[in-house]
């Protein structure tokens, strides 16, 4: 399908691939210096025809330890490699299509999953919202009634139809001014979509369905949509990230917070990727579980009550919530945001949670009354009595680079604050991390996708080194 790709990002793929033949490199020509010689050129093949006596002394004093960094190498490249394997689904191509449906009957790696969501993707263009997949439909009663708040979020815990499992529910309640039909089928799709999701590849929950309810609030009938979430084996005591940010503790590790960042950038590569924005990215919207290993072994990005299809309509309708705003590009603050929204406009979010994770500190905090006020780190003194909103929110954004540019580095390093520093000013027409915007302009949206994934590449090798 390498003909199909678009020239940035066949570009990248072969960054990778090159990469990939210099670590099968050094592991084959390790596998020589211990069995046998090597026999002809190096292939796949050719090392699982390697024979000969194993050199037991020197495999008990260095093999076995360097074959294993070596599979922590290939297993750091897959991480790299799926992004833009799975971008491949903005790519309206036949050739794809017809490549991917030529794959091995029994397989159920990454060509399965990459054929299953370009099909959900395609059906969501021309299906009309009675088309297929009512299967995802869920009764009211698919849940018990009894829920469990998670604390500063919208999202629930509740028991599954079985008692042995339980669910996450996260809630969608219809916009005022949304057209029912439309809203349903584009509700739908977002499920259909999610349910193909690898929680630890993609960051996203799986999602088991949707139900929709009906309720009467005074004089006014409000209709809810309701997705259910499976939570993976041996993860328990869901946390927003915004209670784990206002406990402020230290004892976190670089590497749990490096994987957090990089199952947020991933969730979003992946939204973006099946043609949604998400709108709603903020601590609130992400839940992390722990496991026995670690509190923050496993975060997910819920709330996707704005989200809706990258070519879809808009309403352009914010709000004046500073602590939704804190999260959201200037242009897009205010009761009528200027701009319609795009993918960048995620990544700036991505952006100011990534300043929050590496300065372990939360932004926004509660005062004796229990109302949201600017955490003292933010120091909004200088502009708090700002009248103009459009120029309160760019002082507001120019504090956060500010405070990227002058805190991050030690805490860290280099690499990381240049991830942030490219979030928060992807959009920028001078001096951004991602590029000339007229780059940006191609049918698919592959450029974007591909700068993302080259300027936000959360990567433990790539940070260490920078503090090394």
């Amino acid at each position: 399908m390498w003909n199909s790709l678009d020239e940035r990002l066949q570009v990248h793929q072969h960054h990778l691939l090159q990469l990939l033949h210099l670590k099968l490199q050094e592991a084959n020509d390790l596998l020589d210096s211990a069995i046998g010689t090597q026999v002809g050129k190096n292939t796949i093949d050719s090392v699982i025809r390697k024979r000969g006596s194993v050199r037991r002394w020197k495999y008990a004093l260095s093999l076995d330890e360097c074959l294993k960094r070596s599979m922590e190498d290939l297993k750091k490249w897959h991480d790299m490699f799926d992004p833009s394997w799975f971008l491949i689904n903005r790519v309206s191509s036949q050739n794809i299509d017809s490549r991917l449906n030529d794959r091995p009957l029994n397989d159920r790696g990454s060509l399965s999953t990459l054929k299953d969501l370009r099909e959900v993707v395609k059906a969501a263009q021309f299906e009309s919202v009675s088309g297929d997949g009512s299967t995802i439909w869920l009764t009211p009663d698919a849940i018990k009634d009894q829920r469990h708040k998670i604390s500063f979020s919208t999202a629930e815990i509740a028991e599954g139809q079985t008692d042995s499992e339980y669910v996450l529910v996260d809630t969608i309640v219809l916009n005022s001014q949304a057209e029912l039909t439309r809203t349903t089928k584009e509700i739908r799709d977002l499920a259909r979509i999610l349910s193909k999701s690898d929680p630890l590849v993609f960051g996203l929950l799986r999602c088991l369905g949707v139900a929709k309810r009906a309720e009467i609030q005074g004089n006014v009938q409000l209709v809810k949509f309701e997705l259910l979430f499976s939570v993976p084996s041996g993860l328990q005591d869901p946390t927003s990230l915004r209670t784990l940010l206002l406990q402020n503790k230290e004892s976190y590790s670089l590497n749990e917070r490096l994987v957090l960042a990089r199952s947020l950038a991933s969730s979003i590569m992946y939204i973006h990727s099946s043609k949604f924005v998400h709108k709603n990215i903020r601590p609130e919207t992400t839940i992390v579980f722990r496991n026995d290993e670690s509190q923050l072994a496993a975060p997910f990005l819920v709330g996707f009550e704005k989200f809706r299809p990258l070519d879809g309509w808009t309403f352009r309708q914010g709000d004046l919530c500073w602590e939704k705003n804190l999260y959201r590009h200037p242009s897009r603050q205010g009761l009528q945001p200027e701009d319609n929204y795009i993918m960048q406009h995620d990544i700036y979010s991505l952006g100011v949670m990534l300043l929050e994770i590496g300065l372990w500190t939360s932004f926004v905090e509660q005062d004796s009354n229990g109302t949201f006020v600017p955490s003292p780190m933010l120091d909004v003194s200088g502009f708090q009595a700002e009248r103009n909103e459009r120029k309160k929110a760019a002082m507001m954004k120019s504090t956060l680079i500010d405070l990227a540019s002058a805190r991050l580095a030690n805490k860290m390093g280099q690499k990381f604050m240049s991830i942030v520093l490219a979030c928060l000013t992807c959009l920028d027409k001078t001096n951004n991390g991602f590029g000339d915007e007229d780059e940006f302009i191609d049918e698919d949206g592959i450029v974007v996708g591909v700068r993302y994934i080259e300027k936000v590449n959360v990567s433990d090798e790539s940070i260490q080194s920078s503090l090394g």
